[in-house]
């Protein structure tokens, strides 16, 4: 039973560091995605 509550543990500590890293990395993703898509409406606009 330790040991199973020490894995528990432990998931939520990787699940805790997985949110923090993924709130430091969220600003530079929306500033990719919003560059991805501005690129493709120019594709779009210079193909049609």
């Amino acid at each position: 039973m330790a040991d199973h509550n020490g894995d528990e543990q432990n998931r939520r500590r990787e699940e805790q560091d997985t949110e923090t890293a993924s709130a430091a990395t969220l600003l530079p993703m929306l500033i990719g995605g919003l560059f991805l898509i501005v690129i493709g409406m120019v594709a779009v606009m210079i193909f049609t």
